[in-house]
């Protein structure tokens, strides 16, 4: 969890709490260093700081931007705390998902999009991460299109079309692929139709 390094020794600390030490003092730890958080050394000595057996998060799982489709993406955070019982999950939105300290996705699509956090419990108390916010950029995907219709001339008539992306999509419709029409949102409402209605998606 984490690596301080002096002159002639270095310090690591484990996830479980435990010190070890290598170089010229590595049979110089006491018996009673336990559950320790954090770990700074200098030329001849050490400093532990000490912490409850419930669990302390060392390193919180940071921000990612992305691009849709990226071949992999990887959150991770770092705890310390007693081994007894110790568990770690990442959640996004409150549903469950890796149950390790680090969560690796491929493929990366838009509604993978969305805040983390990493929650660490053991038999002494239950901690949450700050939370990371994963961001997927990429052209418009269009997941609902308009459905083509035949009315008699005159009739009104509600066109609607769906589209997910980051930057957020704006909307253009168009009357036989060529003329705007309608106010650029997602809904289009024809009053007494009289000619073919198309749709083009493009991002701000």
């Amino acid at each position: 969890m984490a690596i301080s390094a002096a002159g002639n020794h270095s310090t690591l600390l484990r996830n479980d709490g435990t010190v070890l030490v290598f170089g010229t003092y590595s049979n110089l730890i006491p018996a009673d260093v336990a559950n320790v958080i954090a770990i700074s050394s200098g030329g001849d000595h050490d400093f532990a700081l000490l912490g409850a057996r419930s669990p302390v998060f060392t390193i919180h799982p940071l921000s990612r931007t992305v691009t849709r489709g990226a071949a992999a993406v990887m959150l991770a955070a770092k705890v310390v705390g007693s081994a007894s019982n110790l568990s770690v999950a990442m959640q996004r939105h409150q549903h469950r998902g890796a149950t390790n300290d680090t969560l690796l996705r491929t493929n990366l699509q838009f509604a993978h999009a969305g805040t983390y956090q990493l929650v660490a419990s053991n038999a002494s108390g239950c901690v949450t991460s700050s939370p990371a916010l994963l961001l997927v950029v990429g052209p418009p995907v269009i997941t609902a299109q308009p459905v083509s219709q035949t009315v008699n001339m005159g009739t009104n008539v509600q066109f609607s079309i769906a589209a997910v992306g980051y930057p957020p999509p704006a909307y253009q419709w168009r009357q036989n692929g060529t003329n705007p029409v309608g106010l650029n949102s997602a809904n289009l409402t024809l009053l007494s139709v009289g000619a073919h209605i198309t749709a083009r998606i493009r991002c701000w």
